[in-house]
């Protein structure tokens, strides 16, 4: 495989873990066989804030490709350009989401 291909393979699979990770995860807390039951109210207001992280985040990722063109050999500015700061701003909201 080109290196171009390998990297829009990378894109895609993270934006499947994008949307389908919190699916995931949401299903195991919150599922009626665990009792887990859950914040009704509050996961119902935070979907809305929810789809327009994943909205900006993939918006955010394809300008970036749009303009830097990673598949020509700027890989390394697009990892940190593109996906840098997506992957920062996932990571600090995991991080005080364990906080509440």
């Amino acid at each position: 495989m080109s290196p171009g291909i390998k990297e829009i393979i990378i894109l895609v699979i993270a934006v499947l873990a994008l949307f389908l990770g919190p699916r995931m995860m949401r299903r195991r807390a919150g599922s009626p066989a665990t009792g887990g039951g859950g914040a009704v109210g509050k996961s119902a207001k935070s979907t809305g804030y929810l789809r327009l992280a994943f909205f900006v985040s993939i918006a955010w990722v394809a300008i970036v490709a749009f303009l830097l063109k990673p598949w020509d050999g700027n890989a390394a500015l697009f990892a940190a350009a593109g996906i840098g700061p997506v992957a920062l701003g996932w990571g600090i909201n995991w991080v005080l989401q364990g906080f509440k």
